[in-house]
């Protein structure tokens, strides 16, 4: 991802926003949505400055990871419900 992140940001939520504009021929988003969760920053071999390429957990992967922790904890209740 190519996004303003600062050290200490792991764990934040990375969002899209609303737009009222798109490309031509493709749909606008009408709300926002969660991507993902912040969870590095990229840097040059040998250098610690922040170059402004994150890495982020998709939604997919967080919700997977989730389902399969919970189910192992509550073998009854093996899904979660969602809002």
């Amino acid at each position: 991802m190519d996004l303003q992140n600062f050290p200490g940001g792991s764990g934040s939520p990375v969002i899209n926003r609303p737009e009222n504009v798109s490309i031509t021929g493709t749909k606008f988003n009408q709300s926002c949505n969660l991507i993902g969760i912040l969870h590095a920053f990229m840097h040059f071999p040998g250098e610690k400055e922040n170059i402004g390429i994150a890495l982020a957990n998709p939604v997919d992967y967080i919700k997977e990871t989730v389902e399969k922790n919970f189910s192992l904890r509550n073998p009854q209740k093996n899904e979660i419900k969602e809002a």
